[in-house]
């Protein structure tokens, strides 16, 4: 039978974040709930009852400024992969489950358009300079621009876990992919952008 719930509590303390340990109290108290209706005779008690859950913040991403970008850019050569991920990041506006499957089939005559996964937003903006650059150099044979060391296109995980050990190694701890879209649309506000053009360039709906 289950004892009290001091082993329940030293699980929960034992999680790297809240959300993780909130997360295990649901699933015990899932299996808790099942054997109470179902095998009651096993346990006499819910633990879960017990084990307050946890309040916690979620803190924001952090944004990016244009000398953390310059700084991340300046440490990967031209041509590299992870200079052409920050390219599609910041000069298609796009959210990474969008960069990551970007590809030669989505560019025609010097615009780049995608439908975005999360809104269902249809998005056509030009290619400036910087990004075409960085494209040229790209085998227009495979349908997506950034591919693992396998030749296959990232998973959406595997994306943004990538691309966030490239931001650590360029020094740039507690930047991370989420964090581009926000600074993005800050500097193009701070450099004159109106509403309308911000809703144009990143796919919103809503003022």
């Amino acid at each position: 039978k289950v004892r009290g719930i001091r082993n329940l509590k030293s699980v929960n303390d034992e999680k790297r974040t809240p959300a993780a340990a909130n997360e295990v109290r649901k699933c015990i108290g899932y299996v808790m709930g099942w054997l109470g209706e179902n095998h009651d005779k096993l346990i006499n008690a819910n633990p879960v009852r017990d084990v307050a859950r946890i309040d916690y913040k979620v803190k924001g991403h952090t944004p990016w400024t244009q000398e953390t970008f310059q700084q991340f850019m300046d440490e990967y050569l031209v041509g590299s992969k992870e200079r052409r991920a920050m390219s599609l990041l910041a000069y298609t506006f796009s959210r990474g489950c969008d960069a990551r499957l970007l590809g030669p089939q989505h560019v025609t005559e010097g615009r780049i358009a995608f439908n975005q996964q999360k809104t269902d937003v249809w998005v056509d903006l030009p290619i400036v300079d910087e990004l075409a650059a960085e494209l040229a150099l790209v085998p227009t044979d495979n349908l997506a621009f950034i591919l693992t060391a396998y030749g296959k296109s990232f998973s959406q995980k595997g994306f943004s876990q990538w691309f966030n050990e490239k931001c650590r190694d360029a020094g740039l701890v507690g930047f991370t992919m989420h964090g581009i879209r926000k600074g993005v649309a800050t500097i193009a506000a701070d450099n004159g952008a109106s509403v309308h053009q911000l809703m144009a360039m990143f796919g919103w709906m809503t003022e």
